[in-house]
């Protein structure tokens, strides 16, 4: 698949400004530059106005919008650029007729699909555990393979979690409609974040994540001393679900849990490589249509690659060494007569 020419598709990359922070200037650019830029509405009604006229303003190219649980804006108050709508889990709108609208849904597993599906959804956006907010149990490709095996789903799937330079290629070629950015925007010169998560999401490198109540968040030892005076944790109760999905944000550690996934390390690769939302689709789409073209050319995955070839098997497939799984000769043989690499485990 190439990515190039007049055709490009805008939704081959969608960006959601990060955070369930109404962005209009990160939204804007994002339209502007090519890809479809989505305004996450988040849970302050007036903000959430303010940054949707002022996209409107800003883009001529058609753009979206995210609403999360606990968004106070109703469907009639969007303005006339917003072509596409993306429903998280709990979001106020499911079920809401939307006319004129493309509705895309966000799920984690495949129950989640098959509901949405039902409920007649445009298309689907995968979000694997590696991402941030509300999560499932498997990685984004995982989930995506998943979700293709379904012969009831036949809509499109955007993948998103774990999405980088180089996995946003391998994304489309295991047959994503196209990739979801949103905390690896966090950094770039169009989003505006309080010193201190700033200086947070550049200094992480991808560990500093944990999962509370199906969310996945940002962590670190002394954000608990932050939060004590928080009226449930003071009490000794787990946060629930609900809980977790209200505090989700990107005011400040004491008051908000920041939703980064694993994939918030790329920021700042992002920022230094391109800086703007401009720069970041420039690259990315270069990068993607560069890989595609690549793999088409060379085959790396198919029968006789060099690798294969090298190694004298028929098909570029090592199977790792797992202790009392390959251990055993006949499971190594079932590898080999069928053109694969096997690994003994000698436990």
């Amino acid at each position: 698949m190439s990515t190039s020419g007049r055709g490009q598709r805008r939704d081959l990359i969608i960006g959601v400004t990060p955070f369930e922070t109404p962005n209009a200037e990160l939204a804007a650019a994002l339209s502007r530059a090519g890809a479809l830029g989505i305004l996450d509405l988040g849970r302050d009604g007036a903000r959430a106005r303010t940054a949707l006229a002022q996209t409107q303003r800003w883009t001529k190219a058609p753009w979206g919008v995210r609403v999360p649980p606990g968004c106070t804006v109703a469907p009639h108050e969007l303005p006339s650029g917003v072509t596409t709508v993306v429903l998280p889990h709990g979001s106020p709108w499911s079920g809401l007729p939307l006319p004129g609208m493309r509705v895309l849904a966000e799920v984690n597993d495949l129950g989640e699909a098959r509901l949405e599906v039902a409920r007649g959804v445009d298309g689907l956006i995968a979000r694997g555990t590696e991402s941030g907010g509300r999560v499932g149990d498997l990685t984004t490709y995982v989930l995506l393979q998943q979700l293709f095996a379904d012969d009831a789903i036949t809509i499109p799937i955007w993948a998103a979690g774990g999405i980088g330079r180089h996995s946003a290629a391998a994304a489309i070629a295991g047959g994503a409609a196209g990739v979801v950015l949103d905390a690896q925007l966090a950094l770039l010169r169009e989003t505006a974040l309080p010193r201190d998560v700033t200086a947070a999401i550049a200094a992480m490198d991808g560990s500093e994540t944990t999962v509370i109540a199906r969310h996945r968040v940002y962590t670190r030892p002394d954000l608990a001393a932050l939060r004590a005076h928080w009226p449930d944790l003071a009490g000794g109760v787990e946060l629930g679900e609900p809980d977790v999905a209200a505090r989700l944000g990107a005011g400040g550690f004491a008051e908000h849990l920041l939703p980064i996934g694993q994939d918030g390390a790329t920021a700042r690769v992002f920022a230094d490589e391109f800086g703007t939302a401009a720069g970041l689709v420039r690259g990315l789409r270069s990068s993607m249509e560069e890989h595609l073209a690549g793999a088409a050319a060379v085959q790396p995955l198919g029968a006789g690659s060099r690798f294969a070839s090298a190694r004298g098997i028929r098909v570029p497939v090592v199977q790792g060494p797992m202790t009392r799984v390959s251990d055993r000769a006949a499971f190594a043989a079932e590898v080999a007569e069928n053109g694969g690499l096997p690994f003994l485990a000698l436990a």
